[in-house]
């Protein structure tokens, strides 16, 4: 308990005596905690927007005037992935058509004939929205007597793909610098601190303090720093949130993630850094 209350007390009279280096590399902590958050944040947002891409894509099938609309749909019911068929009529497509263009109609009624085909609208389940299914039960379709042509969408699903390998690049690479970055913060921090007090530590261990407990008052520092970086990030981020929220409704927020993220990241980084410090200086 005595060795407890020494390394809380030692840990309390470094941040005191270097409360200045202590805030100011709290502060910069927390901005790159802030710049990690914020950039989670919106890679969510994209991924809750691809996925909803993602379910509303549907394969479209169009029909030569004398296709057997019944048979071709029951071959189509029959392939794998495919979840739902619904039949659109002529009628349907060019009345969907108008309802669309609203105002400028007059346009399609120039045309004196309904131009439209007959077509499907196939649904598909949710393990089949992958380009390389939506590919194949294109071409399953397309090969089917009756079909004159299919479009599935697959450029949306490869321009997705690219769009999500590029945030999670950008998500590993950001995630990497903030890393260094916290450790590079706590090492410095630390380290300071450490050379101010070479002489009170060479002390200490003449006495015969063990090694524990000289380097714990030194981990708890950068333990400390990085608990309140994270928290003042998720502060921070919290306010971008409430601000941003006016604007628009769309925006998933999951606090108690980013909350807990931010702490835990904090907290470990700096311990990292911290230990760093200690067996460069401490040998």
């Amino acid at each position: 308990m005595a060795a407890f209350n020494f390394i809380l007390s030692e840990s309390a009279r470094n941040l005191i005596r270097n409360r200045g280096s202590f805030l100011l590399s709290t502060i910069v902590q927390a901005i790159c905690l802030l710049l990690f958050s914020l950039f989670v944040l919106i890679t969510i947002n994209i991924f809750r927007f691809i996925g909803g891409a993602q379910r509303r894509i549907e394969v479209y099938a169009f029909l030569y005037d004398k296709a057997d609309s019944t048979s071709l749909m029951e071959n189509i019911r029959l392939l794998r992935g495919v979840a739902d068929v619904r039949y659109v009529s002529k009628e349907e497509a060019l009345a969907e058509l108008k309802e669309e263009l609203k105002e400028t109609t007059s346009l399609v009624e120039v045309l004196g004939k309904n131009p439209l085909p007959a077509s499907f609208r196939i649904q598909l389940e949710p393990g089949s929205r992958t380009l390389e299914e939506l590919e194949r039960i294109e071409e399953k379709i397309s090969i089917l007597p009756g079909i004159r042509e299919v479009w599935s969408g697959k450029e949306i699903i490869r321009r997705l793909a690219k769009a999500v390998r590029l945030v999670i690049g950008i998500d590993i690479a950001l995630l990497v610098i903030v890393a260094i970055s916290i450790v590079f913060i706590s090492f410095q921090t630390v380290e300071s601190t450490i050379l101010l007090r070479s002489r009170e530590i060479e002390i200490m261990r003449l006495v015969g303090a063990s090694e524990s407990t000289v380097r714990s008052p030194f981990l708890l520092e950068g333990l400390v720093q990085g608990f309140a970086g994270g928290i003042i990030a998720s502060l921070l981020v919290t306010a971008f949130y409430q601000i941003t929220a006016v604007q628009t409704q769309i925006i998933v927020f999951p606090y108690l993630t980013l909350f807990v993220t931010n702490i835990v990241f904090g907290c470990i980084l700096g311990l990292i850094g911290s230990n760093i410090a200690l067996t460069r200086i401490l040998k």
